[in-house]
């Protein structure tokens, strides 16, 4: 009976400290899903679901999958920030291809409703700071908002033109500024690729319509990649600080 009595004790303790902790700490359910803009692609290209990652204060960076039309819930104090990235599957779209997420920063102190959804315009913040918290970072430590709106205002209506690796590593080491958010210098480029709609991988974006002639316009330095979904091609653009392009094309 002695021993009886004492594990009740400990059990009640226990379940004490649990309703403390929730009382000190209330959690709530976020419930998060899709955006609202559909580009064409996603009906095209065999939308087969998202893979979803997500940060919070007590969480590290984890990922799963969810079927095309599904929310996702995620417990969260509610002093938590939160970090989501919503990336869409496409079954037509073959690698190296990879389609841009869409995103959404929640500060704490923006913390209100229970219900959102992601946005394109939010992919790139969201996958920076994802990425910085996997290799170490406490986004919780930053000025998520303002992270997140300068990313918006500085990459205009595409924040992928921003440098990406020059933002990590500034965020990463600590001298994040206003110049860390800094668009890649881009050229005219021509590019001799076959005939066909070439879709990019932030699906918002024009895709380029190349004709018999190739394709003349403003590029970014770096490495894109385009499929055109008529056949599954994939092609690979990498354009160098003096404006050459060098693609490769994957059939």
């Amino acid at each position: 009976m002695k021993q009886q009595h004492v594990f009740g004790l400990v059990s009640l303790m226990l379940g004490l400290a649990a309703a403390s902790c929730e009382l000190l700490h209330p959690v709530d359910v976020l419930r998060i899903g899709p955006p609202i803009e559909r580009p064409p692609i996603l009906d095209s290209g065999g939308l087969d679901g998202w893979e979803v990652s997500w940060w919070h204060a007590d969480s590290p960076v984890r990922t799963r999958p969810i079927p095309a039309d599904d929310w996702i819930d995620l417990p969260v104090r509610r002093e938590s920030p939160v970090i989501v990235a919503f990336r869409p599957r496409l079954s037509a779209c073959p690698e190296p291809w990879q389609a841009r997420p869409a995103g959404l920063v929640i500060p704490a102190e923006d913390r209100g409703p229970t219900s959102y959804r992601t946005a394109w315009i939010d992919g790139f913040a969201s996958q920076i700071l994802l990425d910085s918290a996997r290799r170490g970072l406490d986004p919780s430590a930053l000025n998520l908002r303002r992270f997140a709106d300068t990313a918006k205002d500085r990459g205009s209506v595409n924040p992928w033109r921003l440098d990406r690796r020059r933002l990590l590593d500034d965020l990463v080491s600590g001298d994040l500024w206003i110049y860390s958010f800094r668009l890649r210098p881009s050229h005219a480029v021509h590019l001799d690729l076959p005939e066909g709609d070439w879709q990019g991988e932030f699906l918002p974006a024009p895709g380029m319509v190349v004709g018999s002639g190739g394709w003349e316009g403003e590029m970014g330095e770096g490495l894109q990649r385009f499929v055109r979904l008529s056949d599954a091609a994939v092609a690979s653009v990498s354009v160098d600080e003096g404006g050459d392009a060098l693609i490769l094309l994957d059939f």
